[in-house]
């Protein structure tokens, strides 16, 4: 059934759910009592849902139960009016305020008694984390790190610059240049002086004559 804040202007299109159990057929009297309550209910514009206790807490484990603990956790957060509210925020703050005029035994009432409330509240907890995962999931690495310099990762050493490779290169190069020169002079020296020694050595065959 409704709150008092809810039906505090009208009872025009509001909810009243009811079962009837422990009336049976047989007694008009008990009949009769039955319709006339209800009569009272229908007649104020009431919506006359007809339901049975089960089906009536599961039911308000998703919608009674969670419409006060968003309120509730929307209050702790102290919400406060802007000048460029908009209507959705301006429902957001009417549910903060609806939800704190009802006591907290109210609200317990509906956690204690109802054992759906105990899933309802971990759906609350996992649809949460499903929507800040998806809200981490999708920043890149660069624009983490743009983000949030404090969590940049290491920067790899520069590359060497340019000049001071081309001296790499040009001392590489003149030291193959001088090995080559140095071969080649130790190639014309080994030449040399190996004419030189056949020129000195005595022929066999003019030795004898």
């Amino acid at each position: 059934m409704f709150g008092p804040d809810s039906g505090k202007a009208s009872w025009q299109g509001l909810n009243f759910m009811y079962e009837r159990v422990r009336i049976g057929t047989q007694d008009a009297r008990r009949v009769q009592r039955c319709e006339t309550l209800l009569s009272f209910f229908r007649e104020e514009g009431c919506r006359m849902v007809e339901i049975t206790c089960e089906e009536h807490d599961r039911q308000a484990a998703s919608t009674q139960f969670v419409t006060h603990t968003v309120g509730r956790m929307l209050g702790a957060m102290e919400l406060q009016s802007t000048d460029i509210n908009t209507r959705g925020f301006e429902s957001l703050l009417d549910l903060v305020n609806n939800t704190a005029n009802d006591s907290f035994e109210l609200y317990y009432g509906l956690f204690l008694y109802n054992q759906n409330a105990t899933e309802e509240l971990e759906r609350l907890e996992q649809g949460f984390e499903q929507v800040k995962k998806q809200l981490f999931g999708r920043l890149h690495d660069i624009a983490r790190a743009q983000i949030f310099p404090s969590h940049m990762s290491p920067v790899p050493n520069p590359p060497a610059s340019p000049i001071r490779a081309s001296n790499q290169i040009a001392a590489t190069s003149n030291g193959s240049s001088f090995d080559k020169s140095h071969s080649s002079a130790s190639a014309a020296m080994t030449s040399t002086s190996t004419s030189s020694a056949s020129e000195s050595r005595p022929d066999s065959e003019h030795v004898r004559l």
